[in-house]
């Protein structure tokens, strides 16, 4: 079977690229598998793959797939075009979910542009709809209508996010970071999305040796957002409890999950939130907050971590972890358990065998 994924942007700074990376890598050993993408905003992921303007992934698409996985809305256009010059083509379009527009701070023009992009597509002719989450499920009955989604979650590669106590030690040894404070920490872009200001004011409310890493690119969001994180750290004299790591190598990723102690989450979106089960996978306990996707991946029954609803439940819940050891064990490895269930190759396997179906 031949599959093409279709990307807007195929770098490794970006989650719904890395999403389409794991998934074909996974689906590469059963399958032939090629990713065309329109642009790359950092270093361009290392796979099969080929740059192609709208014009030629339309007739590319169209010649040379059985199937072909879109991500976006452009790409669901560029789908049904290649299908009117193959009927035999099939389309799967997988839901990662549009962020609420207060949280992306969009006009009302540009945001229902968006939602209608999407829903012209998917009426143009969608094979299968899958949606990453329950809760990106009902955003797209919601807002789009038919066809119902199935769900296939996103998943970790849990061999490359493995616990090693040595390279954790390492990396807080080559950033100057104690060993012996109890570490919290966070890996997201900054923007006004991912709130970082969340934990910088948590901070102030916490012992003295519980320190917060906030690792992640002040150029791929608002670099007003980190300025503005800057400025809060001094003006609460909080130098010496919060470290601020930009633009970590994609190879000391897994290095900075393990020199953790808890991995914390305050964003106030998001589609999924890959970094919860990579830091759960290198067997981290979560702390995150209780909304959208959060408690289908945290806390509840399956005992990997906590919600939490404001900064004063927060708090306490990191208390929790920091205060009672027998807790944090028993936290730490039920969540290296969810993570193993969430594989990449499982949830390969379920995007295989439905695509099977369709080109039966």
């Amino acid at each position: 079977m031949r599959i093409i994924e279709l990307a807007r942007n195929f770098s490794y700074n970006d989650g719904i690229s890395r999403v389409i990376f794991e998934l074909s890598k996974k689906l590469k050993k059963k399958h032939d598998v090629e990713v065309i993408y329109n642009y790359s905003s950092g270093e361009p992921i290392k796979f099969p793959s080929k740059q192609l303007g709208q014009l030629e992934t339309i007739n590319y698409v169209s010649k040379n797939a059985d199937i072909v996985h879109t991500h976006f809305g452009l790409s669901l256009a560029f789908a049904d075009m290649s299908k009117k010059i193959n009927s035999n083509l099939k389309h799967v379009y997988t839901y990662h979910v549009n962020p609420p527009r207060e949280v992306t701070g969009s006009s009302w023009f540009d945001y229902k542009k968006i939602n209608m992009g999407i829903y012209l597509g998917v009426k143009g002719g969608v094979d299968k709809v899958v949606a990453i989450s329950k809760y990106a499920k009902i955003d797209f009955l919601e807002k789009y209508g038919k066809p119902e989604p199935i769900v296939i979650y996103n998943g970790v590669d849990t061999e490359k996010f493995v616990p090693n106590k040595k390279s954790g030690r390492s990396f807080r040894e080559k950033h100057n970071i104690s060993s012996d404070c109890f570490l919290l920490g966070y890996l997201a872009r900054f923007s006004f999305q991912k709130n970082h200001p969340f934990l910088i004011r948590l901070a102030k409310e916490l012992p003295k040796d519980i320190k917060i890493v906030l690792a992640g690119n002040p150029n791929t969001g608002a670099k007003s957002t980190y300025n503005y994180c800057k400025e809060l750290i001094k003006s609460l004299n909080l130098e010496e409890k919060i470290i601020v790591l930009e633009n970590i190598p994609e190879n000391e990723i897994t290095d900075f999950y393990n020199s953790l102690d808890v991995y914390v989450i305050p964003s106030l979106w998001e589609g999924f939130g890959l970094p919860i089960l990579e830091a759960m996978s290198c067997e981290k306990p979560v702390v995150s907050l209780n909304s959208y996707v959060y408690p289908e991946l945290v806390g509840g029954d399956k005992k990997n971590g906590f919600t939490a609803k404001n900064i004063n439940e927060f708090k306490k819940q990191v208390l929790k972890l920091y205060s009672d050891s027998k807790l944090y064990k028993e936290t730490s490895k039920n969540a290296i358990k969810f993570a193993k269930t969430m594989d990449w190759e499982k949830k390969a396997e379920e995007y295989s065998k439905m695509m099977k179906k369709l080109v039966e």
